[in-house]
């Protein structure tokens, strides 16, 4: 008896029917303070990810990529959207670069795959790859790098023997 007293008095204050409003507020349905904090969050969460305006670049970066994850799992996510020239595994930094031969593909897979590409249970996010500093040249996995001293690049010719100078050439020990 008393409960349905306090539902009354409830009701008028609220403006209408207490069990309604629970319910549209339980299910969020009709509910308008529920449908602005889910637009807000839905803003937030889900920015439209824009193809830069540098059309050479070809690079996403992949970010959250936990140690399980593999090279051939982000292939097999990414391979998908178009042809993949190069993916680069960054464990230290838990990140990814994944480059695609064309654009067209770079930007389908960042259009299917932002905000919604999970591997191995991860949830990973995707950006769009910057610009080398210094305008350096971009190839696949960057520009490529002389061997270091003494390393011969493969199928490389041994270079020429040359005797060293006579300055730099031991003195003979005499036998005496």
């Amino acid at each position: 008896d008393e409960i349905k007293e306090v539902r009354k008095a409830i009701s008028g204050r609220v403006g209408g029917n207490i069990d309604d409003s629970i319910k549209r507020r339980y299910y969020g349905k009709g509910d308008e303070a529920t449908d602005s904090i889910l637009q807000r969050t839905k803003e937030r969460m889900d920015p439209p990810l824009t193809p830069p305006e540098d059309k050479s670049i070809t690079t996403l970066f992949v970010g959250g990529v936990a140690h399980e994850v593999t090279e051939g799992d982000l292939r097999a996510a990414f391979g998908e959207h178009g042809d993949l020239e190069g993916v680069r595994v960054v464990p230290e930094k838990k990140c990814a670069f994944v480059t695609f031969a064309l654009r067209a593909g770079a930007e389908a897979a960042a259009e299917a795959l932002h905000n919604r590409l999970a591997v191995k249970g991860f949830a990973l996010r995707i950006a769009w790859g910057k610009p080398r500093a210094g305008g350096a040249p971009r190839g696949g996995m960057g520009a490529m790098m002389p061997p270091p001293m003494g390393v011969r690049p493969p199928g490389a010719m041994p270079p020429p023997f040359m005797p060293p100078p006579a300055a730099a050439r031991c003195p003979r020990r005499r036998s005496g």
